[in-house]
């Protein structure tokens, strides 16, 4: 029997290797999970955009959604990628019939992986969120890593995330809108490694993935420390390289993609 947790719980999020997230409007972000180890689901899912099909495609991933438009069919286009949506591929995708809201879709990743057949789905130098170059660019502050038990990320709008370091755990701790975040099974939300790409404001459009072109200023959480450094990125498709995250290779890795100023 499946447990699907509480209504708007974010089941299988504990079991993501990366989560990336980004503005969808003034007012709240999408989340952009990548999963390549197992979870029986992953939900609740939602409409896709073509930020997420950006995301699949740098990260040779398959789309799982609520619904899908021609925008993001078009950017899948040539990849040799796949997307699953509600009655397309039986048995992928199930509703949790106790939930009344208008995303309650939730993916069966062996399903999934069944209809895609021996492809692979995972992240290309997997496992990690980035390439990354252990060189600190031309113009960049020096220094190392900064201790730091706490970081605030403004997210969207009035939203931000605050991340608090657990030593014990070896992970950081996400507080979104003042609550304790947890996923369905009850754990909290974490991550050993959180990267902040800062990208310029976009005055006439929500903040999308396809903004990450060319370079600005990145963030890196990891045991404990901050490390200033920055991102780089040459082309739609491809992810963004960030200076000095080698160590974001190994654990959940959370990527926030935030309006200036952010970092």
């Amino acid at each position: 029997m499946t447990t699907w947790g509480p209504p708007g719980s974010l089941v299988g999020l504990e079991s993501a290797r990366v989560i990336v997230e980004y503005p969808l409007a003034a007012d709240r972000t999408g989340l952009f999970a990548l999963v390549d180890v197992d979870a029986e689901v992953v939900g609740p899912l939602r409409s896709a955009t073509p930020s997420d099909a950006m995301l699949a495609v740098g990260f040779a991933a398959d789309l799982v959604t609520t619904l899908t438009t021609g925008a993001v069919v078009d950017e899948l286009a040539g990849s040799g990628l796949r997307v699953f949506e509600e009655h397309t591929v039986a048995g992928t995708l199930v509703r949790d019939p106790a939930r009344r809201a208008p995303f309650n879709l939730y993916a069966v990743t062996g399903a999934v992986r069944a209809a895609v057949g021996q492809r692979e789905i995972g992240v290309p130098w997997s496992p990690g969120a980035v390439r990354s170059e252990g060189t600190q660019p031309p113009g960049q502050p020096s220094g190392g890593p900064q201790a730091q038990d706490e970081a605030t990320v403004p997210v969207a709008g009035d939203i931000a995330v605050t991340w608090t370091w657990d030593p014990g755990a070896g992970r950081w701790l996400r507080t979104a809108a003042g609550q304790l975040e947890q996923s369905a099974t009850g754990e909290r939300v974490a991550a050993e490694v959180v990267l902040v790409l800062e990208v310029p404001l976009a005055e006439d459009r929500p903040l999308a993935v396809a903004d990450l072109i060319g370079s600005g200023p990145a963030r890196i959480l990891r045991d404990g420390t901050a490390l200033a450094t920055r991102w780089e990125r040459a082309a739609a498709g491809d992810l963004p390289t960030v200076h000095g995250a080698d160590g974001a290779r190994s654990g959940v890795t959370w990527v926030h993609v935030c309006a200036a100023p952010c970092v």
